[in-house]
């Protein structure tokens, strides 16, 4: 009982909390003062600490079998991987050159 509402408030915290946390934090006007490098090194940590808390809610919740979890081929995952890797860079690129036509804040 105990572990379904823990891994409930988990999971709620993970899909409502932190965006609308995110979406107020974002609004600061403190953060564009922030140098750069700090501000990346805290939202790596963020990121790796929900990524942690994401995986400790699958496996002590749900388990990962039962959230869909299943083991693939090599071949596939560098397939997904290449992909996902592609694609991030097109994004990355895409907002660069955004950005210095002027069209991106």
């Amino acid at each position: 009982m105990i572990r379904e509402l823990l891994g409930t408030f988990l999971v709620v915290l993970l899909v409502a909390g932190v965006p609308i946390l995110s979406y107020f934090t974002s609004r600061d006007p403190r953060l564009r003062e922030a140098p750069r490098l700090a501000l990346y090194f805290s939202a790596l940590l963020s990121q790796w600490a929900l990524a942690a808390l994401g995986i400790i809610v699958v496996a002590t919740a749900f388990g990962f079998s039962t959230a869909g979890f299943r083991a693939v081929s090599p071949a596939a995952f560098f397939l997904w991987a290449a992909g996902l890797i592609f694609v991030s860079l097109a994004a990355i690129g895409f907002s660069l050159l955004l950005e210095r036509w002027g069209w991106w804040p």
